[in-house]
């Protein structure tokens, strides 16, 4: 966010029946709109939070979204679309400006290997796929837990509320776009399979594995926050 640091400070200690919480020396400033994170690597890398999509699934999603991103015309099929928007994520992390567009070239070896190397600093990586376990871990990791200066713990998550876990972009619905199952059926694409992506998109499976196993998070443990947002048992 980059609203004003002071009224963060505000709003971080005005948690009803907790104590103060220790203002961080720093405060993360997302890219504004769509643009990358390369300008921010050096400054804002340890502060850094992403949700990942498995590649096809998002360039599909992306296409059926009235060919989100693209410049120029119009996409001769969802593979020409899906080939040039290649890397997209990599791009993100790594370059500067709008460059999640066809005019944009794929990413060099040197840049998913950059790509990698920054995502592995982030202090959180959720994945689209497993949202309710995403959401859970970001109130388990965020939402409270931590120690405050007289070391009274806080409450492990901040209330979980039912629009947390509302998909608010259904494209399929709109769009008509086909699925098979809950996800787009891939046939479309002709085969093509952005490795790039995904290379950057198991890494950062790995990274969620790791944070929940951390953190103690799965279904069982989240049950108390799925019920408070009256979903029931999730999974």
């Amino acid at each position: 966010s980059s609203a004003d640091e002071e009224s963060k400070r505000l709003a971080l200690n005005t948690t009803t029946g907790s104590p103060p919480l220790p203002a961080p020396d720093i405060w993360y400033k997302s890219p504004p709109g769509h643009y990358a994170f390369g300008p921010y690597v050096d400054s804002q890398r340890s502060l850094g939070v992403t949700l990942l999509r498995q590649p096809e699934q998002r360039h599909l999603s992306a296409y059926y979204a009235r060919t989100h991103s693209w410049q120029g015309g119009e996409p001769a099929d969802e593979a020409d679309y899906a080939v040039h928007m290649q890397g997209c994520m990599v791009r993100l992390l790594v370059r500067r400006g709008e460059n999640c567009k066809n005019t944009s070239p794929p990413p060099t070896p040197a840049e998913l290997a950059e790509a990698k190397r920054v995502l592995s600093d982030f202090q959180f990586v959720g994945i689209t796929e497993e949202w309710d376990l995403t959401v859970c871990l970001w109130h388990r990791m965020f939402g409270g837990g931590r120690a405050a200066p007289d070391n009274t713990q806080l409450p492990w998550w901040s209330e979980c509320r039912a629009t947390h876990f509302l998909n608010t972009r259904p494209s399929a619905d709109i769009y008509g776009a086909p699925r098979v199952g809950k996800v787009y059926d891939t046939a479309p694409l002709l085969g093509f399979v952005d490795e790039i992506d995904g290379e950057l998109y198991a890494l950062g499976r790995d990274i969620f594995a790791t944070l929940l196993g951390e953190f103690g998070v799965n279904h069982d443990a989240c049950e108390p926050c799925y019920r408070q947002a009256g979903r029931g048992r999730a999974g």
